[in-house]
């Protein structure tokens, strides 16, 4: 935009365009800042909380001196606190990650069934419901045929039924010299 003809010229304009340039830049950093902040990643969302306040405090400074853009400060005002109040979030994520990545987990899940907690004494409460075992369940890998068939296979003799059936075989001559021997 900036290139464009006519704009060099117009000071105002090309002021107006960098707070317009700036305003964006400042919307987009907060967006990614937001998406990886939804991703769990709140030390990245972090810095870019960081560059986005910086950003549209740039972008505030240059609409200040710009004429007839009010909608444009006002919204710069709301991204600022937009950042400010997802950066405190992010800072607070940021701080419970880390506290329950430092405790460990010793207990087994409670969600697992009697036969994988045999080792765990869990004396429990009055009223728990323990889980005694997985319903349905899990699926164990079977073979589609079973090995008994395989291996017989090759000793099994099969009834011939030509003869029944009075399907005649006729008697083809025994290769290349079949004529010699009477074969033809």
């Amino acid at each position: 935009m900036l290139a464009l003809p006519g704009v060099e010229e117009d000071d105002d304009l090309a002021d107006a365009l960098q707070a317009k340039l700036a305003s964006v830049r400042a919307h987009r950093c907060y967006f990614l800042a937001e998406t990886y902040s939804t991703n769990a990643k709140s030390s990245e969302a972090l810095v870019l909380y960081d560059h986005a306040a910086q950003i549209a405090a740039q972008a505030s400074d240059l609409l200040e001196t710009c004429e007839d853009v009010q909608d444009e400060l006002a919204e710069i005002t709301l991204l600022q606190g937009a950042v400010s109040g997802a950066k405190s979030r992010a800072q607070a994520q940021a701080f419970l990650s880390s506290k329950s990545k430092e405790a460990p987990a010793s207990e087994p899940p409670p969600s697992s069934g009697l036969q994988q907690r045999l080792a765990a004494y869990d004396a429990g409460k009055v009223g728990d419901s323990f889980k005694l075992a997985e319903v349905p369940p899990g699926f164990r890998p079977i073979q589609c045929k079973p090995l008994l068939f395989d291996v017989a296979h090759n000793y099994l003799d099969f009834p011939d039924f030509d003869e029944k059936a009075g399907v005649v075989q006729e008697k083809k001559g025994g290769g290349l010299f079949g004529w010699f021997r009477g074969n033809s």
